[in-house]
């Protein structure tokens, strides 16, 4: 085998391990969730068609709480996406948190969100009035546990409600198995195998 043909298989291989390094960095490293959660139709099976491709479609895009319980209030954040063709509009928005009490809960844009009166402590709702198309909303709580019961969105023009209970959030959490690190040491180790199998080839060959 030629010495410009073994340079040639070399940068291949390379240039391939390089992009599977930088496609584990953007999946591994990226903090969003997506969760589909609990998918409920409402709307008839005739426009069924017609209005999945040109409603809003709501995410629970991303979830944080502290893993553990401390003396300080527990920080609850939420992200909540709109990756619709439409804008979402007079729809609500509920976090239960269970056996949490809530010391205070702040939604970002505050302009286009307002708080709705529930009877149990531990629950939190707004009434959304519009979000536009690859907009977002933020709602931040301090609760006295780190825990939460149910996060629920849904209602107005909005096809599929979402929910993710707490439960389904530590699975998708506990669930990453593989890391960034881990990705691209098996990467290497891929690498190096690739090598040797072309040493071998060769050798055979030559």
């Amino acid at each position: 085998m030629s010495t410009s043909h073994t340079a040639t298989i070399v940068a291949t291989v390379l240039a391939a391990v390089i992009t599977a390094a930088v496609s584990l960095y953007i999946h591994f490293d990226s903090p969003e969730i997506d969760v589909r959660g609990t998918v409920t139709e409402t709307v008839g099976a005739d426009s069924e068609q017609e209005g999945s491709s040109t409603s809003p479609s709501m995410n629970i895009a991303d979830v944080f709480i502290a893993p553990i319980n401390t003396d300080m209030a527990t920080n609850f954040f939420a992200e909540i996406s709109n990756s619709g063709t439409e804008t979402a509009k007079d729809f609500q928005l509920t976090i239960n948190f269970g056996e949490a009490t809530i010391e205070k809960c702040e939604v970002q844009p505050s302009s286009i969100s307002r708080p709705t009166e529930s009877k149990p402590l531990s629950v939190q709702s707004y009434n959304i009035s519009t979000l536009g198309k690859d907009a977002s909303i933020y709602i931040s709580c301090a609760v006295d546990l780190p825990y939460f019961k149910k996060i629920w969105v849904g209602g107005g023009n909005i096809q599929y409600e979402k929910s993710l209970t707490y439960d389904a959030y530590k699975e998708l959490k506990n669930g990453d198995d593989i890391g960034f690190y881990e990705g691209l040491l098996r990467a290497v180790i891929l690498f190096f195998l690739a090598m040797a199998g072309f040493k071998i080839v060769g050798f055979l060959f030559d």
